[in-house]
């Protein structure tokens, strides 16, 4: 599929999970050394890091791009498991920073990695992704390491406006942020073509943001 891509002039960047969405994988026996919760991988845990550097070895291995999508998206219990009854409470800013253990992996193999930028902005603001005030200053947030990827993702916002403020404040959070549009092959794709493409596209080109992208997929796995 990669050798496919590459003769029509398309990197075929790999998507893996290595915080959450693992309930899958996690439900097997070898999910109770490495699970935080049921579909969330423990921060600082060792054996975490040696499945990581498994996963993204064999990315390496199958792709020809350097680039990798770690994924590390809507982990809401973050650090509310086996890391709380171990460690305490820690913010979930804080554990993400803590899981960059992750990205040295990626240092180490060669690889430039990115990931959703969901649980940056909803950690620290307290809210949900997109409740953010038009005025937010991100001066004093936690922030992703510098060489760190930031990908936005919507589904369904219909107004400019509102591209317009994540842009803003993903451009405050990372010098590396890019714009995909997400488009969910099981809704109403000519609706959502224009809401995703043309909102996006548009946003991007007034801010001069030239790293968009397009994700297609099916939720039924």
């Amino acid at each position: 599929m990669d050798a496919y891509a590459r003769t029509f002039g398309i990197e075929l960047v790999p998507c893996i999970q290595t915080l959450a969405h693992l309930h899958n994988a996690l439900k097997w026996p070898l999910g109770e050394t490495v699970k935080d919760t049921a579909d969330i991988l423990q921060v600082g845990k060792e054996e975490v890091y040696t499945l990581i550097e498994k996963m993204l070895c064999s990315v390496k291995e199958s792709f020809s791009t350097n680039r990798v999508h770690l994924g590390m998206d809507e982990a809401a219990q973050l650090g509310l498991g086996k890391y709380l009854r171990e460690n305490g409470y820690t913010k979930s800013s804080v554990l993400i920073r803590e899981h960059s253990a992750a990205f040295e992996i990626c240092k180490k193999l060669g690889l430039e990695p990115m990931i959703w930028s969901d649980m940056y902005i909803t950690a620290n603001t307290g809210g949900s992704y997109y409740d953010v005030a038009d005025d937010t200053d991100c001066s004093d947030w936690e922030k992703p390491d510098p060489e760190l990827g930031l990908v936005y993702w919507d589904y369904y916002n219909p107004d400019q406006e509102i591209y317009e403020k994540m842009i803003r404040v993903h451009q405050q959070l990372s010098n590396k942020s890019s714009l995909p549009e997400v488009l969910d092959l099981e809704r109403n794709i000519t609706k959502l073509f224009q809401d995703l493409y043309l909102h996006p596209c548009g946003t991007c080109r007034m801010q001069k943001i030239s790293s968009a992208g397009s994700i297609l997929y099916r939720l039924d796995g």
